[in-house]
């Protein structure tokens, strides 16, 4: 209650139960002593380094993605489905460059990488509304290119050997000549299968979460292969009976998948191989309610289906795209960045950004009939890249992509920090103290600032047995960047004599059975109290300078 309130309640009780009543001063100054005395505590103002950052549903992109055409299209088709704009944006952009085929390409150090991309739309089943903005991506697509809709759009990937039998090179075998008594008199080269002349393939898997399953039973070598198709590698399966290869492959990914079902069926491998990082991780939601459904075809694409015939026709004339003087420009300033990378699970998942952006603007650049790189093309791809960045960390942010350091992690976020004795229940006493140290460096390595491993914690000079703890605060932020995290070495106890004989020191009970151990941190905090300046806790590292 505050003063008034007080004086109010006071000044009631005076009325009614004082004989005779208190003078008016007199009880104002009893409701000013109760309010000084009992006045409510402040609530503790929270410190900035310790809140662990919880991430929410990414906010929808800026106006800058939806730039050029591929905007128009999607500002067409949004107010008549109830699909998310995003996933139409990211759809169109992906079917429209596989559309294309692998001649239009760009150079990054030295590496040629063609306009094939791999999205996982991730959002609750059936209210996600995945596949229906699919569907409307398709009908527009099969305007352009009917053939590739007809015959380039698959689904049902399970296997390695599946995928390089959908983008087959020809096969010849060597056949046997004999005579007519069947002895061998040479070979001949025979065609056993006239393989696949368009190399163009776009899988969309409606249940990606299937072919995440397929890819952990042992011996699949899907995985593998497919990380080989986004950088446009020759895949082959070097089987001994039916050796198959398929070169000039241009294959994108379409996968639709839920957030739960992501996070139990996506591999430990993989989450660390590059499979998930060739992903755009895009979160979709129903964007509205239509009873009735929208019209099927509106009429503003009979207006945009030109343009975007005739970018497929310009894209046929352009083999290298390159960046303006400008874009090189604006490009140097969003390298550094975007090559940053991020701590944990969400750091292996987004790790290659500057790929991806790069991709995504040469095809916002082909929209635009030019065969180069503007600003307007970099910052629109910058403006989608961080809605699937965004994506990514609601989807993998929480996740240090160890479960046991999972566990530990939560139990921190609960209690703010963990003593040996709970960190052991956590572990079902299986951790030893070694395997709760990497995970605390890990902490550390991974940016999680803040984080302290004190094996024996120099906190206080008394005798007995040294506690262990273990705290995480939050992970870097993005503008705290990663300085003071490389290049610095654990501060070197001293030992034995250098230690423990210093001139005008005195060792605390305990100190002298330490020396003998090879060393103690006891000891030397018994110094430091002698010497009359604060203890310092050691660690086995120095953690992170707080920016």
């Amino acid at each position: 209650m505050d003063e008034d309130a007080i004086l109010a309640a006071l000044n009631v009780t005076n009325q009614t139960r004082c004989k005779p009543p208190l003078d008016p001063k007199e009880v104002e100054d009893i409701a000013k002593d109760v309010s000084s005395r009992y006045a409510p505590a402040a609530a503790p103002a929270e410190d900035p380094s310790t809140l662990v950052l919880s991430y929410q549903w990414p906010q929808p992109p800026t106006d800058a993605a939806y730039y050029g055409l591929a905007g128009e299209i999607v500002r067409a088709i949004e107010p008549h489905t109830e699909g998310d704009p995003v996933a139409l944006l990211v759809q169109l952009l992906l079917g429209f460059g596989n559309l294309i085929g692998r001649e239009t390409h760009f150079v990054a150090d030295g590496a040629r990488h063609a306009l094939n991309l791999f999205a996982a739309l991730v959002g609750s089943s059936s209210k996600g509304r995945k596949g229906t903005a699919w569907k409307r991506i398709l009908r527009l697509l099969s305007r352009v290119d009917p053939t590739w809709v007809e015959s380039r759009v698959m689904n049902g990937l399970s296997s390695g050997e599946g995928l390089i039998w959908a983008v087959l090179d020809p096969i010849d075998k060597k056949e046997p000549v004999r005579d007519k008594s069947r002895r061998v008199t040479g070979y001949d080269t025979v065609r056993v299968d006239e393989g696949i002349e368009d190399k163009r393939l776009l899988v969309q898997e409606a249940e990606l979460s299937s072919t995440l399953r397929a890819m952990g039973r042992e011996g699949n070598a899907l995985s593998a292969q497919l990380r080989g198709a986004w950088d446009g590698d020759t895949l082959r399966a070097m089987t001994k009976n039916s050796p198959a290869s398929a070169t000039g492959a241009h294959i994108s990914i379409i996968g639709h998948i839920t957030r739960d079902e992501l996070l139990r069926d996506l591999d430990k491998t993989e989450q660390a191989n590059g499979f998930g990082n060739r992903f755009l991780w895009v979160c979709v939601q129903r964007s509205k309610a239509l009873p009735e459904g929208g019209h099927p075809w509106p009429a503003e694409l009979d207006r945009l289906l030109p343009r975007l015939q005739q970018a497929r026709a310009f894209v046929m004339t352009v083999k290298e795209v390159h960046r303006t003087a400008e874009a090189r420009e604006l490009w140097a300033g969003m390298y550094g960045q975007l090559s940053e990378g991020a701590p944990g699970l969400l750091g292996a998942m987004t790790a290659r950004a500057e790929a991806q952006v790069m991709r995504l603007a040469c095809l916002y650049a082909l929209f635009d009939l030019v065969p180069e790189v503007r600003p307007v093309h970099l910052e629109a791809a910058r403006a989608l890249w961080r809605y699937c960045e965004d994506s990514a960390k609601f989807v993998f942010g929480e996740s240090t992509g160890d479960p046991v350091a999972d566990r530990l992690l939560a139990e921190l976020r609960k209690q703010g920090q963990l003593g040996a004795t709970q960190i052991r229940e956590i572990l079902g006493h299986h951790g030893s103290d070694e395997r709760r140290k990497r995970i605390a460096e890990r902490f550390v390595r991974e940016g999680w600032r803040g984080s302290t491993w004190s094996p024996r914690a120099a906190a206080t000079a008394r005798s007995g047995r040294p506690c262990n703890r273990l705290q995480v605060l939050r992970p870097h932020s993005r503008q705290d960047g990663r300085k003071g995290l490389k290049g610095r070495k654990a501060p070197r106890p001293e030992t034995g004599r250098r230690q423990g004989r210093r001139k005008g020191t005195k060792a605390l009970p305990g100190a002298r059975g330490a020396r003998r151990r090879g060393g103690s941190l006891r000891s030397e905090a018994a110094e430091r109290v002698e010497g009359g300046y604060p203890l310092r806790p050691f660690s086995p590292f120095r953690p992170p300078q707080t920016p």
